[in-house]
């Protein structure tokens, strides 16, 4: 399960998530980190392609990882929307299949991919995570830009 490893002052920021956020699951990582924007009520939503302002992790305060919607947004929650940091523990072989190098934009649904598309919104590159024994793991620097793939 990915988690933080930084997320410093400045690349970070709290806002609560919409009902409408209510009971999405995570779409990529271990099924535990979604795309998100601000509406027009100053609230989470579901970001996509060429709206995708930040990441959460949708386990964010959560204990008890038994729980069937342990991975899933809870409307009206304050969650850490991260467009600055370092998340670690990047799992290899979840869809979607990250490697190395690899460059993530955002896609529909709050998903990421590899592949870039007009309008996707850079979001960070895979790196190899240098704290773990023989390179069995992945990072992610994050690093969302605001302007679209022309």
């Amino acid at each position: 399960m990915a988690r933080i490893s930084e997320a410093p002052e400045g690349g970070k920021f709290r806002c609560k998530a919409s009902a409408g956020l209510a009971g999405v699951a995570g779409a990529w990582g271990d099924g535990d980190l979604l795309g998100v924007l601000v509406d027009a009520n100053g609230e989470l939503a579901l970001g996509g392609l060429g709206t995708t302002e930040g990441i959460i992790w949708t386990p964010e305060g959560r204990k008890d990882s038994s729980k069937a919607n342990y991975k899933q947004v809870q409307g009206g929650k304050f969650y850490t929307v991260l467009f600055r940091g370092i998340l670690q523990d990047m799992e290899i072989g979840t869809s979607p299949t990250f490697g190395d190098g690899d460059k993530v934009y955002s896609a529909a649904a709050g998903d990421v991919t590899a592949a870039t598309a007009v309008g996707a919104i850079f979001l960070g590159t895979i790196i190899d995570d240098w704290t773990k024994p023989a390179g069995v793991g992945l990072m992610m620097v994050i690093n969302v830009m605001g302007k679209p793939v022309g």
